[in-house]
């Protein structure tokens, strides 16, 4: 086989790979998502009462502020200090969004201890995160 056969294999076996490898590229990637806090921010929780409540309502928007259904939120509360627990007994929550892309933490229980703290919020979708 001459070196001229050969290269002529090789620019064939090229040719007929590049337009597959161009479509692959031309996918959009993924847009991000945004996570709006809806009530929550700044409430205030009498630790004598320890009676549960709804402690957040968040909503998840795509890059177009549209809601985004199906997400999955998980709402965490500090390990230590002030704070409290779910209704499970645990630090960590994780909710569904719902058609109008809101997951709300129900059933917060607080600690004992006097003091400021924040409950960290992170949704994910598709491959996408927010916090």
């Amino acid at each position: 086989m001459s070196f001229r056969k050969s290269l002529s294999w090789i620019t064939t076996i090229l040719t007929l790979y590049l337009p597959v490898s161009c479509v692959a590229q031309q996918t959009p990637p993924p847009q991000p998502l945004n996570l709006v806090v809806v009530e929550g921010q700044g409430a205030i929780y009498n630790v004598r009462e320890r009676q549960s409540r709804d402690a957040a309502v968040v909503q998840v928007e795509d890059a177009t502020q549209q809601p985004v259904a199906g997400a999955a939120v998980t709402f965490t509360l500090p390990s230590q200090g002030a704070g409290g627990d779910f209704l499970n007994g645990e630090k960590t929550l994780v909710v569904t969004t719902d058609a109008q892309g809101r997951a709300v933490a129900r059933g917060m229980k607080p600690n004992s201890q006097a003091g400021k703290f924040e409950m960290r919020v992170t949704a994910s979708h598709q491959g996408q995160t927010a916090s």
